[in-house]
């Protein structure tokens, strides 16, 4: 069980016990199935569902139910906003990634002034091959 419902469990509880009248039958019986009735059943054990407390004990009790569902509701929805919020810095990353050069790369066209050494030039044959098949199709140069 959650957190969650086990608050809501509690302030259900809490409410039924409350919403009795005060002269009101305090023998519960728990029937042999697992439920349980106000009045007996066969295979059933008595129970007492007194509430031990004092008025003010009970009021504090209702209040801090109150509190607590106030502040989950509070987190919910402060969590709503930052997944709304997260969803789009992501989605304005992904838009911005294809436009905006990255930081390290060089601008086009500027070379470093460096011949490197070891790499074949792209054949003009074919521009649709990758750099690798256009190296492959080259011819060999003797030594």
């Amino acid at each position: 069980m959650t957190a969650k419902s086990l608050s809501c469990l509690a302030a259900l509880a809490l409410t039924v016990l409350l919403a009795r009248p005060a002269g009101a039958e305090d023998t519960v019986y728990k029937c042999g199935n697992g439920s349980y009735s106000s009045a007996p059943c066969p295979g059933g054990v008595k129970l007492d569902a007194a509430d031990p407390r004092a008025a003010g004990q009970r009021r504090q009790a209702q209040e801090a139910v109150q509190r607590e569902r106030r502040l989950g509701d509070q987190l919910a929805a402060q969590r709503h906003a930052d997944e709304r919020l997260a969803a789009q810095q992501r989605a304005g990353s992904m838009s911005t990634a294809a436009s905006a050069p990255h930081p390290g790369a060089s601008a086009p066209g500027k070379g470093h002034g460096k011949k490197k050494h070891g790499h074949k030039g792209a054949p003009p044959d074919d521009p649709n091959l990758s750099a690798p098949m256009r190296a492959a199709s080259a011819p060999a140069k003797k030594h």
